[in-house]
Formats: C-alpha cells, sequence, structure tokens
C-alpha cells in the first residue's frame, strides 16, 4: 500500500499513472470531488493517500450534500484500478530543477485558480498586487530568497508560495510529457487559450464542473442567489423577488450576485477568448451540440444570458460583438402590435429575428435597453414598456381594448401605467390619436387599434379608386363622405369609421381629398396636387443613404412629412420590388442592400430549404439556418427580400412572411391562425397545430397565436 499524501488531485493522477493504472475522465472526476470535500473538512480524511482512498466506502460518499449517486459506481472503479497495484517510492520533481518548455507552449497556456485552496488563492493574488501580472514562467522562477526579505511575507506564507512554485511546475512538466495527449478541459491549474484543445463536450463538461464546484464552496443564501439569477437548475428570480425573499433591497441583491459572480469568472478555467471564438458565433445551434448544459438551465434565454455574462465581464473586449445596439427605438413597432407583459426569451428571440443579431449580443442589447428604461420588469420578471412616444403608448394601451376606448379613456390608462415618456392629455383630445399608424377613430369620440379592424384583408387602392370613379359622376365632384357610403357599404363590409379612415388617411395619395371639420366630413376631387410623386424621391434618397433607413426618416423627406403616407409609399413600391425591407423598421433597394452577397448560393440554399418540405416555410426559419450554415447574421426580412426579388427565378410561392413551393392558401400569420386555430382550444394546442400546418420558430408560433387569442377574444 502507499502512504504518500498529494497536494492535489492532478499530482495523485500523474503519480499511478506512472505505474500503469488507466486516468480516464471518470477516475479524474472521482479524485477532483474526494479533494474538495476533504478540503471542505466533510470527509473524516486530513490528507489524501492512496490507503485514504481505498477505505472510503462508496455509499457513505453519496450521503454527503451535493455528491450524486453516480459518485458511488465511480468511486468503485476507482478502488478497482487501485487494488493489488505496486506503487515504488516517487521521488517529486523539485521546481528549482532546470527544464526546457518551448515559448510557444508557455505563450499559449495560463494559471487558473480553480486548483488552488482559499488560502492559496490569497497568497497567490498578493504576490501580483506586491510584484504585478504574473504568468507561469514568472511562477515557476519566482526567487524565494529574495522574496523572503520582503516585508510580510513570514513563514508560513513563504512555505505556500514554494508549494504553489512545486504544483505549477509539476502541471507544466506534465503537459511537456504528455504533449498532445494533455487534455486541459481536465486540468484544475493550468488552461489553454487554443480553442483546438477543446470539443463541445469538453467545453460543457467543463463548464457544469466550474459551475457545480464554484457553488459547493459557497454560503447558502450567496449560492440561491447565484444559481436563481443564473436560472442554472434553479428558477429564474428577479432582484425584487430575491429581495423580499432575503428581506433585502433589490440593489443589496445587485450587490451580491455582482459579487459572486466576478469572483465565478476569476475561478472560471476557459479563458474568455475561447468563450468569443468559440461560443459567440455558434451559440444559435449550441443546444444540439452540448444539450445537457442546455438543459440544467430553466429557460433558453437564461443559457444565452449566461455566456453574455460572462463576456461582459472582461473590459478588454473593446469590440461590436460585445456593444449593444444603442437605439432606444428598436422595440417601437413590436409593442405597438403585441401585448404585454413580454417573457424575456421573447423579446430576445424578437431581436434575433428582426435584426439579426446573435442571441448574445441580442441579450445584451435587451439589458442596455432595459438600463435606459426602455422597459420595466415585474415581479415575475416579465418586461413591460415604458418611455415610449405618445403614439406608439397609446397604440400599445389600445391592445386591451377589442372594442376601443374613448380618448379620455384611453389617455388616463396609459398615462397609469408609465407606457409614455410624457403624459397624454386628458383635457383635450391628444393630437397622437389622430397621427398614430396604428390607431383610427372607430365612432364619435372613440378610438381602437387597427388590428381589431377589418382593414388587413382591404385593397385600399381599389377603395380609393371606387371613391374616385364615384366623384367624377358628381356635378361639382364632391359629396359628404356619408352619400358615398350609403352607396358603397352594400359592396363591401367596411364601416362608416372605417371608410372614413382610408379616404383620411390615404385618399390624398390619389387625388381623393378629406375634410372632416365640425363633424362635416366630406371628400372632394378639386383640393390641392395629389402626392403621388414622390416614388423616385424615396427611391433616390434609400440609394444615396449610408445604410437603410426607418419610415420616420423617409417620411422626413417626403412633401407631406406623413408617417402614413411614407408607410403607404413603401407598401406599393415593395410590392413591385423597387424597395425591401431589410431588418427591423429599417429599408433599402435591392441593387444596394444585395450588391456584395453571393445571390445564387443564398437563392439556392433558401429553394433546398423549402422544397425538402411539404408545407409553407415562415421566413425566421430562413434566418435561422442559413445564418448558422453561412456564419451570417442577416434578419428574416432580409432572406425574405432577396426570396421575393427572384422569386419567379426560383420557382417560389410567397404569402407575406411566408415561401412554398405550391400556392399558399392563406394571407399571412393572421389567416392563417384564423383558419385553423380553435379558442376552445389551450394554447399548447392551438401553437402545436401552427406548427404542423407550417414549417415555423417556436417563439413565432407563440406569437401568432397570442395573436389569436387576443384579436379573437
Amino acid at each position: 500500500m502507499q502512504s504518500k499524501s498529494f497536494s492535489d488531485y492532478s499530482e495523485l493522477c500523474h503519480f499511478v499513472k506512472k505505474f500503469g493504472v488507466e486516468v480516464d475522465h471518470n477516475f479524474e472526476k472521482v479524485i477532483k470531488k474526494i479533494f474538495a470535500l476533504v478540503d471542505s473538512s466533510v470527509l473524516p480524511i486530513k490528507t489524501v493517500t492512496i490507503d485514504s482512498i481505498l477505505e472510503i466506502p462508496p455509499l457513505d460518499l453519496t450521503k454527503i450534500k451535493g455528491v450524486g449517486l453516480g459518485y458511488a459506481g465511480l468511486l468503485e472503479d476507482v478502488q478497482k484500478k487501485l487494488t493489488n497495484k505496486t506503487f515504488e517510492p516517487f521521488d517529486v520533481i523539485s521546481a528549482s530543477q532546470k527544464i526546457c518548455f518551448s515559448k510557444k507552449l508557455i505563450e499559449d497556456l495560463r494559471f487558473s485558480y480553480k486548483g488552488l485552496n482559499q488560502q492559496e488563492i490569497k497568497y497567490l493574488k498578493n504576490l501580483i498586487n506586491d510584484i504585478g501580472n504574473l504568468d507561469l514562467i514568472d511562477i515557476i522562477e519566482l526567487d524565494i530568497d529574495l522574496l523572503e526579505q520582503q516585508k510580510g511575507y513570514g513563514k508560513n506564507k513563504i512555505h505556500i508560495i514554494t508549494e504553489l512554485k512545486e504544483k505549477f511546475f509539476n502541471e507544466l512538466f506534465r503537459v511537456a510529457v504528455l504533449g498532445g495527449n494533455f487534455n486541459y478541459g481536465q486540468s484544475d491549474l493550468i488552461v489553454s487559450v487554443q480553442s483546438s484543445f477543446y470539443s463541445d463536450v469538453d467545453l460543457e463538461e467543463v463548464i457544469i464542473e466550474d459551475i457545480e464546484d464554484f457553488v459547493f464552496e459557497l454560503p447558502e443564501n450567496e449560492c440561491d442567489i447565484f444559481l436563481s439569477r443564473l436560472g442554472f437548475n434553479h428558477q429564474v428570480l428577479t432582484l425584487e423577488a430575491l429581495g423580499q425573499k432575503y428581506g433585502v433591497t433589490r440593489e443589496r441583491i445587485r450587490q451580491i450576485d455582482k459579487g459572486v459572480f466576478n469572483q465565478f469568472v476569476k475561478e472560471f478555467t476557459i479563458p474568455l477568448e475561447l468563450i468569443k471564438d468559440q461560443i459567440l458565433y455558434k451559440t444559435e445551434d449550441k443546444f444540439l451540440t452540448m444539450p445537457t448544459l442546455y438543459s440544467l438551465f430553466e429557460k433558453e434565454q437564461s443559457f444565452y444570458s449566461f455566456f453574455a455574462r460572462l463576456l461582459q465581464s472582461n473590459s478588454e473586449f473593446d469590440i461590436d460583438e460585445f456593444k449593444p445596439l444603442s437605439n432606444l427605438s428598436l422595440f417601437d413597432e413590436f409593442v405597438t402590435e403585441n401585448k404585454s407583459p413580454f417573457e424575456k426569451e421573447h423579446l430576445i428571440n424578437e431581436l434575433v429575428s428582426s435584426t439579426g443579431l446573435n442571441f448574445i449580443k441580442a441579450s445584451i442589447t435587451l439589458d442596455f435597453l432595459t438600463d435606459k428604461g426602455v422597459f420595466t420588469q415585474d415581479l415575475e420578471g416579465k418586461y413591460l414598456p415604458s418611455r415610449l412616444g405618445k403614439k406608439e403608448a397609446l397604440a400599445h394601451t389600445l391592445l386591451n381594448f377589442p372594442n376601443g376606448l374613448p380618448w379620455k379613456d384611453a389617455a388616463l390608462f396609459t398615462n397609469s401605467k408609465g407606457y409614455s415618456r410624457n403624459n397624454i392629455y386628458t383635457d383635450r383630445l391628444d393630437g397622437s390619436f389622430n397621427t398614430s399608424e396604428n390607431i383610427y377613430q372607430s365612432g364619435s369620440g372613440t378610438y381602437k387599434h387597427l388590428i381589431f379592424s377589418c382593414l388587413n384583408d382591404v385593397d385600399l387602392d381599389q377603395v380609393i379608386l371606387d371613391a374616385k370613379n364615384f366623384l367624377e359622376t358628381l356635378p361639382n365632384n364632391s359629396c359628404h363622405l356619408n352619400e358615398f357610403f350609403q352607396i358603397y357599404h352594400n359592396k363591401t363590409h367596411l364601416g362608416y369609421f372605417e371608410l372614413r379612415y382610408i379616404l383620411r388617411e390615404y385618399g390624398e395619395l390619389h387625388g381623393v381629398f378629406f375634410r372632416g371639420k365640425s363633424n362635416q366630413d366630406s371628400i372632394s376631387l378639386n383640393e390641392g396636387v395629389s402626392l403621388g410623386g414622390q416614388r423616385e424621391l424615396i427611391i433616390n434618397l434609400l440609394n444615396q443613404a449610408e445604410g437603410p433607413l426607418s419610415k420616420a426618416e423617409i417620411a422626413q423627406k417626403i412633401r407631406s412629412q406623413s408617417l402614413r403616407h411614407a408607410t403607404f409609399y413603401l407598401f406599393e413600391l415593395m410590392n413591385e420590388k423597387k424597395v425591401i425591407r431589410v431588418e427591423n423598421m429599417q429599408y433599402s433597394t435591392p441593387e444596394k442592400m444585395f450588391k456584395n452577397i453571393n445571390i445564387d448560393n443564398l437563392l439556392i440554399q433558401i429553394k433546398d430549404l423549402v422544397t425538402s418540405v411539404t408545407k409553407p416555410v415562415e421566413a425566421d426559419v430562413l434566418r435561422q439556418k442559413l445564418n448558422v450554415k453561412n456564419s451570417l447574421s442577416y434578419s428574416k426580412y432580409f432572406y425574405l427580400s432577396l426570396a421575393d426579388i427572384y422569386i419567379d427565378s426560383i420557382g417560389l410561392f410567397r404569402v407575406k412572411g411566408f415561401l412554398s413551393s405550391t400556392p399558399i392558401e392563406f394571407n399571412g400569420l393572421s389567416g392563417l391562425t384564423s383558419l385553423v386555430c380553435d379558442r376552445t382550444l389551450s394554447f399548447r394546442e392551438n401553437v402545436d397545430i401552427v406548427k404542423d400546418k407550417v414549417l415555423i420558430t417556436q417563439t413565432v408560433a407563440e406569437s401568432a397565436v397570442s395573436q389569436f387569442y387576443y384579436v379573437n377574444q
């Protein structure tokens, strides 16, 4: 038997290998766990020897809190390997012995705190504070005699530092001896900055062990806060919820969480450069290659947010990949069409889908926007819009009222919820009611969100043309709107106020002019000049701009400066394939946006994807699949626009956000849900029905079904 004591698990593993013991990952895992339990005084063993390992009853090991049942079987395997082996005396190589390590080897390695106990970490950090940054070779070549002369370095401290030198030297020697067979992912003392040393399996195992080993040493409350904020084997809790749980303020919880996470980063054994290189651009499919780690997080977004926090902790990453998008209006269009509160994962997926961001940058961006007050969070961690413009805030309010609201009630509700950065007037009609492209007057003094109207299925051009033809038959080419309505309502299902809205907002584009004063609504052909000549101006504007432009930027340049007019022009120009939508609320021309891409290659991939299934494909699937395959970061609108421009050459059919190899029998997402969903079924059942009918991402399917429920309530 062997009574030699070992200072850490790597020394023991290296020792037994010399005598023919097979040391695999499970062997190292068990030995590492035994050292952790001994350091924590949980096992009744003062020093780790081969004898003491053989004497541990496997079942006793599993009775210790934090040790799984699987360790019993693993320990039995280790004991079998060590039994009946003869271990000859072994002389540990002294750190003073000279050995030639290649410069390249040293440059690629750095030391890790993970394999050190608290006292060793403390003294090493003291050393760094006194001397400055140290790399591995600095520690190995440290002059102990000179150090003994320094103030504050007593006998015990010198002894610990000397042992540290030997530890790092022995591990580095093991690296040199084993060469390419050395597994950096399983070393607690040395890590490599070279990503080639890690497979996804190695990364997954090391990350899981890093988290588990770190929380094992934490006080119970810090452990709970750390894991609850990560969502790692815990329910995700907000700062407010944790503050209530522990009777402290949310700020105190934030401080504790930040401090614990910063300590975790220091003990994290994988270089953050590696996380950047190997994970940042591939996170979208990491649940396929790292399924165990992925499954340990409560939510998909928790998995991505974990990596986002790791990367943000390194101030040296001063590059675009780790900077949030700073546009505070990124979600304006989304919140005017979707009810709150929002789940974090839905907001992240909306950013990814509409802008082409990777999940990590999307997470960082959402955190930035929340810090800026664009969103607030409730006690359940869900997101509520805040600091919106008046028009967006009113539109968001009216999503809660399918039958509309009197203007004063809508204003009071919006102000009470804090949706707008400026209060809506309650003593008089706020102009925002009549300038929002999402709101229309649905009755006398009553306003409704357009989503609850029938206007989505109306041919606006035809309505205006019919009005124009009617006016041309009249002597003065003018009449009260009601006169036209009485004739026209038999032909269409449009109500009076819906017809009023169409002619008021879009009639002028085609020479039909609306006047509404003192309840005397009138339409005429005799006022002003048509604004239809602005189309070429918009195309020239987009071609000359440095990048894509928003509707608001385009509206400022046209004659009427109307956002609704800009929307109408863009709609017509997109139908004519002269303008495309490239990302969230951003527009450009095909000539400009497709100039430097391999169009033929992407079109082939789009066609192959769509024709590989027997049902329509929603555009977000294109974004998800093709971005990963080609290491790109385009939005779903980009791919949809590309397919639409060349739709004839690739032989596909398009209806709104869907592509198919056969004709599509529904009109977009709302048409699909109206056709196949049933309000008597559960939300989940309806989502499954939608996913059965079309190829669609989970997030878009859930959003569409949510829309179906409150539009049809």
